[in-house]
C-alpha cells in the first residue's frame, strides 16, 4: 500500500512547499507587527491562514491560526507570542529551521 507522501504529485508537492513558504513569509511580517503591536495585521494574517490550511489537510495549522486570531483579536501580546512560537515550530516541522 502506498504512502500519502507517495500518493502526492509533483505538482501538488511543489504547491505544499510553495503554501509553507509563504506561511513563513507570513510568520516574518507577524513577528515585525507583533513589535509595533499591530494587532490587526495578525488577525487578518491568520484569517487568511484559517481560510486556505485545510484545503492543503493542516489541521494542526488551523489550530495555530484560530489561537493567532483570538489573541490577537483579544489584543493579548503574550498569546501572540505562544501562538507564533507553534507557528515557527510547525513551520520548522514543515520545512528547514528558520531563524
Amino acid at each position: 500500500m502506498e504512502t500519502q507522501e507517495e500518493l502526492i504529485n509533483p505538482i501538488q508537492s511543489e504547491a505544499i512547499a510553495k503554501y509553507v513558504r509563504r506561511r513563513g513569509e507570513d510568520l516574518k511580517v507577524a513577528r515585525e507587527a507583533l513589535l509595533r503591536l499591530d494587532y490587526s495585521v495578525l488577525h487578518e494574517m491568520a484569517h487568511k491562514i484559517l481560510g486556505n490550511c485545510l484545503t492543503f489537510g493542516f489541521g494542526e495549522l488551523h489550530d495555530i491560526a484560530a489561537d493567532i486570531q483570538r489573541e490577537a483579536q483579544a489584543r493579548r501580546q503574550d498569546g501572540c507570542e505562544r501562538a507564533l512560537g507553534r507557528l515557527k515550530a510547525w513551520l520548522e516541522e514543515k520545512s528547514t529551521p528558520l531563524p
